[in-house]
């Protein structure tokens, strides 16, 4: 019987890291059907854009608040 993670046979799970054996699994945990695949990693591109949309957004909104703030605070300065 040989290693289901490098197929010798004169090698066992169990002589792999820990990271090697997780990575197998999670492998092995994979779906075969090609269809399902491009449909996850279809999925995936979609979060990440969306994601991408998110932190553009909120990167807008901080340097709104940062541009009134220091409207605010020049305001204040000139109208003590």
């Amino acid at each position: 019987m040989s290693c289901p993670i490098c197929g010798r046979s004169a090698c066992i799970q169990s002589f792999h890291s820990l990271e090697e054996q997780d990575l197998h699994e999670q492998r092995e945990a994979m779906p075969d059907d090609v269809a399902l695949l491009r449909r996850m990693v279809q999925e995936g591109a979609l979060e990440i854009l969306a994601l991408k949309s998110s932190l553009k957004n909120a990167a807008r909104a901080l340097d709104n608040a940062g541009r009134e703030l220091e409207a605010q605070s020049a305001y204040d300065a000139a109208n003590p």
